[in-house]
């Protein structure tokens, strides 16, 4: 296996396959459900692959974090040098590029004969749920989760939550728009309103696809050609590329979901 990891995404799936069974398994991962782009990804087989890992608790944070942290660096550091010969790393990310709301763990490592190191982001955070707990198979392991539908939403509300918007949001959402409910618009409403993101925030994100298209669209096509599969990545550039999924996203935010006014 080790000679197949020929690129810094290879190696990254590797150690995330490594990480969830890991966490998923631990007393320290008692309360932690993997969600975002890695979970659709490792669980869903979504075609988009997620370089971060994402966990949700409801939990304070910074306990989590360090519990994390130590299960990590007595388990996790061994096992890496065991299975790929490699010397690890694993520190919470700390100073100006630290986040109150997300805390994040920093996996690094360096390849043998690579220059720079490979870094596989572990992020515990909080969303909003109205499901229980799921918990999922994966290669063997029962891994703790969020309902579909939760997590599908949550990517609706990062779109209007980050300080930065962040085009992968759109893409998941597109990919995964099957998996809202037809309940999700009052869903919708009632997480906002938990949040306190407001009709005028909707407003100006949802004016800001309709003002500057071109923009959005290259932000969405970049995120196809760099982290969806090529052939998938091929498929949707043949389908219309960012301005389709840009369109499309549109269209569920602004009349599936009924956000900014918009009619069903």
């Amino acid at each position: 296996m080790k000679d197949a990891l020929n690129s810094q995404d290879a190696w990254i799936e590797a150690i995330q396959r490594v990480i969830v069974p890991l966490v998923a398994r631990h007393p320290a991962g008692v309360g932690l459900r993997l969600i975002g782009g890695s979970r659709f990804y490792l669980l869903d087989r979504s075609s988009r692959f997620s370089r971060d890992l994402d966990y949700d608790t409801s939990e304070e944070l910074a306990v989590k974090q360090a519990a994390v942290l130590r299960v990590l660096q007595t388990k996790l550091v061994p096992d890496l040098a065991e299975r790929f010969g490699v010397e690890t790393l694993v520190a919470p990310l700390e100073g100006k590029d630290a986040s109150p709301s997300v805390h994040e763990l920093q996996v690094a490592f360096r390849p043998e004969g690579w220059e720079r190191p490979v870094v596989v982001s572990v992020q515990i955070l909080s969303i909003v749920s109205l499901d229980g707990q799921e918990n999922r198979l994966f290669e063997g392991t029962m891994v703790p989760t969020v309902s579909d539908a939760d997590l599908v939403e949550s990517k609706v509300i990062a779109i209007f939550n980050r300080i930065h918007l962040a085009h992968r949001d759109l893409v998941d959402l597109f990919l995964f728009q099957h998996r809202l409910r037809p309940d999700s618009a009052g869903r919708m409403q009632a997480k906002l309103a938990r949040l306190g993101i407001g009709a005028d925030l909707v407003a100006r994100q949802l004016a800001d696809f309709r003002e500057h298209p071109d923009f959005h669209a290259k932000g969405i096509g970049q995120i196809v050609r760099e982290e969806v599969e090529p052939i998938q990545a091929r498929r949707l550039e043949e389908s219309g590329g960012g301005r389709a999924i840009l369109e499309a996203v549109r269209a569920i935010l602004e009349h599936r979901l009924r956000l900014g006014g918009g009619a069903p």
